[in-house]
């Protein structure tokens, strides 16, 4: 913990810094299930809105003061409902581990949960959804391809943006970047995606000419099929850590088919290019793999690619997909979920082990009826009609003597 009488439920998200969605919209952190408001219900943006003054708002004032109470906030059900299932949410993650990377204790930045924070020190930031890929786990808020796509079939790209994107050049965050960049110390960048996003690499540039990259650690998703080696070793050069998250879903056609029109030769070989890339003592690179149950088997093949061919990486973790519901492992049919769990239980999961029985134990947490997965295949099949593609193509080995009754062929 980091005070002795912290309290049980406690978390630090709240007072460290701010979570902003495309539009510009702003949450505590990017799970949180509601949005900072203002006195008259109205959402904050931070194109209309400084970071600091987010921060100060009465929301968050009344957020934090829930969290002294040792209070359990609604809108944090998504964290509750890991830990009920005994998998480490994002809360607690921060807590154990991600915490003490950024921020250390001797020099006097961890924050007092008693006190008021007056600047963000980390942020999860978004400044443009810019993207090459249209992942089915991923919608119309993070990906300009997704946007073109909903538009051509449906006439709306199915995301509003009532003030442009997050990071326009007149809007305060990025206007007044230079009053909170001194009290950056870690910043966590969102896509879209960054190598894709001309604008983080301005943002790169001027930290290291000002002189802060030195004391700011850099954590950056990115969906492995776009490689600038040179953008990566400035990072490396001048920043105090870098840590990459690979956003990989599985291998072959299963990510080709989850992360369209992502090919996997290439992901396979920006792996082994990122695998070396973490020589460097100041990079850690990890892969995130967002699970659902059509690639749950597949993630078997995926960890012995990180065992064997990524022995630099400081992990492989599962994101547990909760939405989209129609990809969630918790709406696959109980025979599949069985079929599911005993592959998982035939495989040498090492450091994950303990990760995968919560994620099977959150798997089997609700009973879904033939009807709903008949609805979630339908989902699929919409998307399919649209990328001329066919999920039952694509379906692990072993999957179709349970799928057959519920997809039109």
């Amino acid at each position: 913990m980091y005070f002795d009488d912290t309290p049980e439920n406690f978390c630090i998200f709240p007072w460290i810094g701010i979570s902003n969605d495309p539009d510009g919209s702003v949450k505590p952190c990017c799970i949180y299930q509601d949005h900072i408001k203002d006195e008259l219900g109205n959402k904050l943006y931070v194109q209309k809105t400084t970071v600091k003054d987010i921060l100060a708002s009465d929301y968050m004032q009344n957020l934090r003061q829930a969290f002294r109470e040792n209070k359990k906030p609604s809108a944090c059900e998504i964290c509750w409902q890991d830990e009920k299932n005994g998998y480490t949410s994002k809360r607690l993650n921060m807590q154990k581990r991600g915490f003490f990377l950024h921020f250390d204790e001797k020099e006097n930045l961890l924050p007092d949960w008693r006190k008021e924070p007056e600047y963000p020190m980390d942020y999860q930031m978004i400044f443009n959804n810019s993207c090459n890929l249209k992942c089915r786990s991923c919608h119309a808020s993070h990906s300009t391809q997704w946007r073109k796509e909903n538009t051509k079939f449906d006439g709306d790209p199915g995301y509003d943006m009532p003030y442009k994107q997050s990071g326009e050049v007149d809007g305060k965050l990025w206007e007044s970047r230079y009053e909170w960049y001194p009290h950056l110390y870690n910043i966590d960048i969102i896509g879209g995606e960054p190598m894709y996003i001309k604008q983080w690499h301005t943002f790169f540039e001027e930290l290291i000419s000002l002189g802060y990259s030195k004391n700011i650690t850099v954590t950056m998703s990115t969906n492995c099929t776009l490689l600038i080696p040179d953008l990566l070793n400035k990072l490396a050069e001048n920043f105090k850590t870098v840590s990459i998250g690979l956003s990989v879903d599985g291998t072959e056609e299963i990510l080709e088919y989850l992360r369209h029109p992502a090919d996997w030769k290439t992901v396979y070989s920006n792996l082994l290019f990122y695998n070396n890339f973490a020589l460097n003592k100041n990079v850690f690179i990890q892969i995130t793999c967002t699970l659902g149950w059509l690639n749950a088997i597949n993630i078997i093949e995926l960890h012995n690619i990180y065992k064997k061919e990524c022995t630099n990486f400081t992990g492989i973790w599962f994101n547990i997909i909760h939405k989209p519901e129609f990809m969630s492992l918790s709406e696959a049919p109980e025979e599949l979920k069985k079929y599911i769990s005993e592959q998982w239980k035939n495989h040498d999961w090492q450091e994950n082990a303990e990760e995968i029985l919560a994620i099977e134990k959150f798997m089997f947490s609700k009973v879904t009826s033939d009807e709903e997965f008949k609805t979630s295949c339908e989902k699929y099949r919409i998307i399919d009609s649209r990328r001329n593609e066919n999920l039952y193509d694509v379906v692990p080995k072993g999957y179709e003597k349970f799928l057959k009754e519920f997809i039109n062929e």
